[in-house]
């Protein structure tokens, strides 16, 4: 997959809160418009110290993403093992004029640095393989 290009990208979702939001996801695969859907890597968003729920089974949370450094919560819904938020593309205004949440790092994404050899009882870190859409 090396003709994928990487980009930073923009989604317009709404917060928990009812107000939309453009969400910014840096180092991104880029589809262009072949693809309906937007992908993040789970890992690259928590390597980015940005909360994100994803897991359905867990009580203590609802499923969502959020940055702490804003007010702005993005919740997230499952269809079966996918865990996905309505977003769009936004127009130039709505980038301009609404609040941006960065959802990962601005610097260069590189999965491999986050493997590490398991230990007993230790967790190991992987590469990105679960996206939400």
């Amino acid at each position: 997959m090396k003709s994928i290009p990487i980009a930073s990208v923009a989604t317009l979702a709404t917060d928990s809160n009812g107000q939309d939001c453009i969400y910014v996801i840096n180092e991104a695969l880029w589809f262009g418009s072949t693809m309906e859907n937007t992908l993040i890597s789970s890992n690259q968003v928590r390597a980015f110290d940005v909360q994100l729920w994803d897991n359905p089974c867990d009580t203590n949370h609802d499923t969502y993403i959020h940055n702490t450094t804003s007010d702005h919560i993005l919740p997230m819904e499952m269809d079966g093992i996918i865990c996905f938020a309505e977003t769009r593309a936004p127009t130039i205004d709505e980038i301009n004029s609404l609040p941006t949440v960065h959802l990962t790092s601005s610097a260069p994404w590189r999965p491999k640095r986050y493997l590490s050899t398991p230990s007993r009882g230790g967790p190991r870190t992987s590469p990105a393989k679960s996206f939400l859409c």
